[in-house]
């Protein structure tokens, strides 16, 4: 053997030896904590360390070990995990989010010595000295190991944070960096109660927030809200601002910007938490650059200002950017995926039985229902819960443009499929496949456009038995219109009033509160026979071709002052295609129902 393969020889055993102790090596906060115990335990430094230690992980050579079979297997497994949770463990993947939590868990307590004696290091559990942000992960992990998803909506309520500041048409909702100090004393023997568990808990929440996660958002948009929004309000970023320009004298301050301001809506109301921000622009921009990376939409970039895309639990997520916009910004919409809301959740109000009988009917008689309102009323969370109505006998199919509704997720024991469209198959092809799965009921998730008007007509109009979709129409006309493609032409708005025939309009109030605010028949005009007398026909003829009017409407149902009531009689129309779905039993049951309403409203 030769000098040259000794000394490789040499070499290979140091390297391996030397992955062996990086791999396997000791505590090292261990020992001695003198000058840089703080620094060692900063959640700062933990986080790049975590960091370093995970990219050391990943990029690990197990052939550079001498480990056995079973002890390579194990840490080739391990990669394959981590790596892909990795990939989506911040994009609404609550799995791969919990896994790369663990993962943390164990490198600070086996690699960085974590432990009872020493976390208190960490975040100073307990301290007056705590920062804002500190005191709200404690108090947010609180609420939400008692009340799971519910935890934030729970302690906004419980601390009176749903209740509004202002007066009249200027009331407005925001909590406080005081809001939360009074909290945190508030909660002070349960902050006290921490085990080691959960303070390790809190640390690591810390570490993925703003290692991986969403930052100070991450444990906020997880949590069972209606969505949360950042980048909105304070000062645009600008390279060039002079921020002196915008010295308060009152305050001795800059004012905030915008990457430091976090919107949340919960319970239909949009409350600031002015106590939160990101405080520093990149750290912003580094949530806004990932977020939306759920299935590979693309990039965001200076050409394309924009994205629209869903995240892995059906949020709506849109992020927008400068030059097209005048600062980074995000806004995700929650839409309650896996909870079956009852009536009573939705619609906790006075004669609120009224409403859900006239629903029941109208979904079950297979009729064809646009749920309307405007953008934030619960249209979708509305439309996802009378589901329940629709017979199960009948196979339900979705066209949406992104996987929102998750109805799957929420009726498992139904027979549904969801459709969406790609940037290899268009809608429309999608709307042909789906009449090819025999389905009985089509859903779509919203009609937003032309070409979605135009595919829920062809749904009614092709032996589908139902359609329902959600709309941002005001009224019943404009519905209408829009489903005439905005056209004054007559045939058009013919087609669009004889395939509906229930519009049911939500809305929100100014305390936050959604509610149903009508429910409204669509009634086409049903031409006569023309009469036989040729001078009568022509006066007729022209009268229809003059006559823009199509359609009626009934009201037959309203909100009033915090209840429900009956103000109408259904027409012949839809009585009968209503009749048409039902049983011998469930007839009688709806021809029952139908005089109880004409009584009440005297007709």
């Amino acid at each position: 053997m030769n000098i040259f393969n000794i000394a490789l020889i040499v070499i290979i055993l140091i390297v391996t030896i030397v992955a062996i102790v990086i791999y396997l090596r000791p505590d090292p906060l261990a020992g001695d904590l003198e000058e840089e115990e703080v620094d060692r335990f900063d959640p700062v430094y933990l986080t790049n360390e975590v960091k370093d230690e995970f990219n050391r992980f990943v990029k690990l050579n197990i052939a550079d070990l001498d480990l056995n079979k079973v002890q390579s297997d194990k840490i080739e497994n391990d990669k394959k995990h981590l790596n892909r949770a990795l990939r989506t463990c911040y994009l609404g993947d609550a799995t791969s989010k919990a896994y790369v939590q663990q993962f943390i868990k164990q490198v600070l307590v086996k690699t960085f010595g974590i432990s009872e004696e020493n976390i208190d290091n960490t975040i100073k559990f307990g301290s007056v000295d705590l920062s804002i942000r500190d005191k709200f992960d404690i108090i947010l992990y609180i609420y939400k190991e008692k009340f799971g998803i519910g935890g934030l909506k729970k302690f906004l309520d419980v601390m009176g944070y749903l209740e509004p500041y202002g007066e009249g048409s200027m009331v407005y909702y925001k909590v406080t960096t005081e809001d939360i100090n009074l909290a945190f004393n508030r909660h002070a023997l349960l902050i006290d109660a921490l085990s080691f568990e959960d303070k390790l808990n809190i640390l690591t929440e810390r570490i993925f927030a703003d290692y991986l996660g969403l930052g100070v958002v991450d444990e906020i948009r997880d949590m069972d809200i209606d969505g949360v929004n950042c980048g909105t309000s304070g000062l645009p970023y600008r390279e060039n601002r002079n921020y002196d320009d915008y010295y308060s004298e009152d305050t001795g301050e800059n004012p905030m910007s915008s990457y430091n301001a976090v919107w949340v809506t919960c319970s239909g109301k949009l409350i600031w938490f002015a106590f939160l921000g990101f405080e520093q622009e990149n750290s912003f921009e580094r949530v806004c650059k990932r977020i939306y990376k759920y299935d590979n939409p693309g990039t965001l970039s200076a050409d394309r200002g924009h994205i629209v895309n869903d995240m892995a639990d059906g949020s709506r997520i849109v992020v927008v950017r400068p030059p097209e916009a005048e600062s980074w910004g995000f806004f995700c919409r929650k839409l309650n995926v896996g909870s079956k809301m009852s009536f009573e959740d939705l619609m906790p109000y006075e004669n609120a039985d009224k409403l859900k009988e006239l629903i029941r009917w109208i979904v079950l008689g297979s009729a064809n229902i646009i749920i309307t309102g405007e953008q934030g009323c619960g249209k979708s969370t509305f439309m996802m819960s009378i589901i329940q109505f629709i017979r199960p006998s009948y196979a339900i199919r979705i066209q949406e443009m992104a996987f929102e509704l998750n109805l799957r997720t929420i009726y498992p024991e139904r027979n549904i499929m969801s459709l969406r469209q790609t940037d290899t198959v268009s809608g429309q092809e999608g709307l042909n496949i789906q009449k090819k799965m025999d389905g009985s009921c089509n859903l779509l998730g919203e009609v937003a456009d032309q070409e979605t008007t135009r595919w829920a007509i062809q749904i009614c109009q092709t032996g589908s038995n139902m359609l329902m979709a959600t709309h941002h129409a005001n009224s019943t006309p404009d519905l209408l219109k829009a489903f005439a493609d905005y056209s004054n032409d007559r045939s058009k708005l013919e087609l669009a009033a004889a395939s509906l025939n229930f519009d049911i309009h939500l809305n929100r109030d100014a305390q936050g509160r959604r509610f149903v605010e009508r429910i409204t028949a669509i009634c086409p005009h049903i031409a006569e026979p023309y009469s036989t007398d040729v001078e009568e026909a022509q006066k007729q003829y022209y009268f229809r071709q003059t006559d823009r009017q199509v359609f009626d409407t009934i009201d037959l149902l309203k909100w009033n002052d915090g209840g429900f009531e009956f103000t109408g009689c259904m027409d012949d129309r839809n009585r009968n295609k209503i009749l048409k779905s039902l049983t011998i039993e469930e007839r009688e049951e709806f021809n029952d129902f139908c005089s109880r309403v004409r009584k009440e409203v005297g007709a």
